[in-house]
C-alpha cells in the first residue's frame, strides 16, 4: 500500500467530517495516514475539482508514489477494498470498485454505446470495454497509475467538475489503457440526484455546460440524443413546476 496517495477533496467540512478521512484512518496507523493520505480543501474552489486531483497527483509525483487514488469526502472506504488493493498486483493502468448508493443500488461502474454516448438510457449490465462500447466509472474509489495520468496531461481543464470522470474514461478507452474491475463495492452518495433539494442554479448551470461539451465531444448521434433528454427533462419538469426550467430551455436551444 506503500505506493498508493489516497486523494480526499472536501467542501465546507474539517477532514476529520470526511466519511473517506475517517474510514481510511480506523484502517491506517498514524503513520501510514501521514505518508499516504493527501487532503485537498477545495471549499473556495469548489467548481474545479480537475485543480484539486492535479494538485494530488503532483504531490504523489513527489511523494514517489506510483499510484493515486481518488475519493470523495463522502465515500466509505472498507477493509474489503483495502484488501483488494492489496492483492490486485499493478499490472493495469485503472482499477475500480463497485460504487452503491444507500439502497444498494450500483452507481458505477457502467458500459455505454460511445456513438449514442452516456446520455442514452439503455445502459448494458453486462459491463463491456471494447471499441464500440466504452466502459466508464465515478472517480471516487478509482485508483490510477499516476505515470498513465500524465501521459494523458493529467485531469482535463476542460471538465472543471461536472463530466471529469466521464472525460478521463474517454481517454482511458481511447488510448487503450488497461482498466481492472474489482470485485468489492463502496458506498457512495451521488451529489446530483436531486436538482431541487441538492443542486443550486449555479451548479446546474456547470451541468449543462459539461454535458453539452461533452455530447460535442462524442459527435452527432451523442449530441442528438442529449437533445432528446433535454426535452424529455423539460417535459417533465414543467408538469412539476421545477425551478430551472429557464437554464434548461436555453441549453436545449443552444448549438
Amino acid at each position: 500500500m506503500s505506493d498508493i496517495l489516497f486523494v480526499i477533496v472536501i467542501y465546507n467540512i474539517r477532514r476529520d467530517e470526511s466519511v473517506a478521512y475517517r474510514t481510511l484512518s480506523e484502517i491506517l496507523s498514524a503513520e501510514e495516514m501521514a505518508e499516504s493520505v493527501y487532503v485537498h480543501d477545495n471549499t473556495d474552489n469548489n467548481v474545479m475539482l480537475h485543480g484539486a486531483y492535479n494538485a494530488g497527483l503532483r504531490e504523489a509525483e513527489k511523494r514517489g508514489k506510483k499510484m493515486i487514488m481518488l475519493l470523495d469526502d463522502d465515500t466509505e472506504v472498507t477493509k474489503e477494498y483495502m484488501e483488494a488493493l492489496q492483492s490486485c498486483g499493478r499490472e493495469d493502468d485503472v482499477y475500480v470498485p463497485r460504487l452503491v448508493n444507500k439502497k444498494g443500488q450500483q452507481l458505477s461502474p457502467f458500459s455505454y454505446r460511445r456513438d449514442k454516448g452516456p446520455f442514452w438510457r439503455k445502459r448494458r449490465k453486462k459491463l463491456i470495454n471494447s471499441d464500440k462500447y466504452v466502459l466508464t466509472a465515478f472517480n471516487s474509489g478509482c485508483m490510477m497509475r499516476c505515470e498513465a495520468l500524465r501521459a494523458l496531461g493529467g485531469f482535463a481543464e476542460d471538465y472543471p467538475m461536472d463530466y471529469l470522470d466521464f472525460h478521463m474514461f474517454l481517454m482511458f478507452h481511447d488510448k487503450k489503457l488497461k482498466v481492472r474491475l474489482l470485485d468489492v463495492s463502496l458506498k457512495h452518495e451521488l451529489s446530483v440526484e436531486n436538482y431541487r433539494a441538492g443542486v443550486s442554479k449555479e451548479r446546474y448551470m456547470q451541468l449543462l455546460s459539461a454535458e453539452e461539451r461533452f455530447s460535442d465531444e462524442l459527435g452527432f448521434e451523442a449530441k442528438r440524443i442529449y437533445k432528446q433528454r433535454l426535452v424529455m427533462r423539460l417535459v417533465k419538469w414543467r408538469l412539476s413546476n421545477h425551478p430551472y426550467i429557464k437554464e434548461t430551455y436555453q441549453a436545449l436551444r443552444n448549438g
